[in-house]
């Protein structure tokens, strides 16, 4: 179960991916979209300092940590594209 601050951080991280995907690059590449789902999360995790400093260390010290939390933000990518396609073809 998730403590409700990483749930918060998480969230946060959805909304950056999204806002980043919407106005500065809606179709980027692999290592790209990578790079910027990692800054979502550590840029997420440092907006709820002081309270979220453990878990900012953790991130940015501990690979399999964020190679864990990754995947649930990267599902906010291939839903927020395959909309983007979306209202692009109509």
């Amino acid at each position: 179960m998730q403590e409700p601050l990483l749930r918060d951080i998480i969230r946060l991280a959805f909304d950056n991916v999204q806002a980043y995907l919407m106005f500065r690059n809606a179709f980027p590449d692999a290592d790209l979209e990578l790079s910027f789902i990692k800054d979502s999360i550590l840029a997420a995790a440092r907006a709820h300092r002081p309270d979220a400093g453990p878990i900012c260390e953790r991130l940015d010290d501990d690979r399999f940590y964020m190679s864990q939390i990754i995947p649930l933000v990267s599902c906010c990518i291939t839903l927020t594209i395959t909309t983007l396609k979306w209202i692009i073809a109509t």
